[in-house]
């Protein structure tokens, strides 16, 4: 991984280090997740973006004291993690789900491939604006009845997916855009 201002050897230090208006940029090999607990701003993101077609994650940043098993986990315990863009990752046989973004405002998840996850593929709760494009999705949910792509909570309003082939769900379904009413808040997204 290669951040503006040095180069790192795993994704996990290249986000602890970043800060607004950064990118790593990721070479292809196979790669651990990683979680991203900063935030970027609207005229500063925070970019991840893969250089080739083969930057690939097939195993989960364990976090220390959480039952959080995904692939790229965009969550803060804090001040959420808003204005980070994913692009163009394969991320698949999590224990869990291969991306998932909690809590943050112009989150952006485009050309991913996410397959064979255990629960699903892209999964967002809470996450208003957040723009889901050109990504592949397939064979998500394999033990748990989840979803391709999987939007919900009421605070995820005016949402943009657009773009993605969503194929093969298993037992879910391939989109899922839930508001969640009994979760809180108006129900509607």
């Amino acid at each position: 991984a290669n951040t503006s201002g040095g180069a790192w050897l795993t994704l996990q230090k290249a986000s602890n280090t970043m800060t607004a208006g950064q990118t790593t940029c990721v070479a292809d090999g196979t790669y651990v997740g990683f979680f991203v607990e900063t935030t970027g701003t609207a005229g500063n993101p925070i970019t991840f973006k893969a250089l080739g077609t083969g930057a690939n994650i097939n195993m989960p940043n364990w976090r220390s004291g959480t039952e959080r098993t995904d692939g790229i986990n965009i969550e803060s315990y804090g001040t959420p993690s808003s204005y980070i863009t994913i692009d163009g990752f394969k991320v698949y046989n999590q224990p869990r789900m291969g991306i998932r973004a909690i809590d943050g405002t112009g989150i952006i998840i485009q050309n991913c491939t996410a397959y064979d996850n255990t629960d699903t593929g892209i999964f967002s709760a809470n996450t208003p604006g957040i723009q889901v494009l050109n990504n592949n999705t397939y064979e998500n949910g394999t033990t748990q009845y989840q979803h391709n792509i999987y939007i919900s909570n009421a605070a995820s309003d005016s949402p943009v997916i657009r773009g993605n082939t969503i194929r093969d769900s298993n037992a879910g379904n391939g989109l899922h855009v839930n508001g969640d009413w009994l979760e809180g808040g108006d129900g509607y997204i």
